[in-house]
């Protein structure tokens, strides 16, 4: 009853979850890519500074991400994607939510520590049978990265899924919601029945709860594999 109940009072509760749905999918598919592609120039590429930029990435991990929500607030403010009276309206805020999530200090160390772990002649071997840089990051290392490609998408769902403070500040229609911050509007309509927050609760439980017993080796096996035991 308390399922039925929480559906027929919330027309846009099942809207929440596929956004959250959405927006995990989009950032994990954009981290991946970005994420990976900046730990491997780290890992391999011999330029002036790298020894700097890692030792960069390595103080920034330190910083508490809530210092950085009011200098990311008003730089997305100047930048105009707080500003819903242009062309793409409402929706230049999701552009907003998705933006600073893309790139992590936290996943280009772990992506630059696990391919530090891959041999060199392996690339060597496909450089010689003509295969490009990029040809041979995809068709090589990629292949062999399952482990720590695993570890950093499912990470990556879990913040995105459980993510509350920094979705409330940009969104301003509840049709862009993601579950977590409608879960709040749930806990507000009717604070007596308990019933339909419990509810609502475990169905956003049910995800994470899946990737834990599913993928529980991947996490281990990535994050052992990256030297960060």
């Amino acid at each position: 009853d308390s399922y039925i109940n929480l559906v027929n009072a919330f027309d846009l509760f099942f809207k929440a979850l596929l956004n959250s749905l959405i927006y995990a999918a989009v950032l994990i598919s954009l981290v991946l890519i970005v994420n990976s592609l900046a730990g491997y120039a780290l890992s391999r590429f011999i330029f002036p500074g790298a020894r700097l930029y890692v030792s960069i990435i390595i103080l920034i991990l330190i910083v508490p991400v809530e210092t950085s929500i009011v200098p990311l607030y008003t730089i997305l403010h100047k930048m105009g994607l707080l500003n819903t009276s242009g062309l793409l309206g409402e929706n230049v805020r999701i552009i907003a939510y998705l933006l600073p999530g893309i790139v992590s200090p936290f996943y280009i160390f772990m992506f630059r520590q696990f391919f530090l772990g891959i041999p060199v002649e392996l690339e060597e071997a496909a450089r010689i049978d003509g295969a490009s840089r990029i040809r041979t990051f995809f068709s090589i290392i990629i292949p062999v990265s399952k482990a720590v490609f695993s570890t950093v998408a499912i990470f990556t769902f879990m913040s995105v899924w459980n993510d509350y403070l920094w979705p409330q500040l940009i969104f301003t229609s509840e049709k862009q919601f993601p579950l977590q911050v409608f879960l709040q509007i749930v806990n507000n309509y009717n604070p007596k029945d308990i019933s339909m927050v419990m509810a609502s609760l475990t169905i956003s439980t049910i995800p994470i709860a899946l990737i834990y017993i599913f993928a529980q080796k991947n996490i281990v096996e990535g994050v052992a594999f990256s030297g960060l035991k």
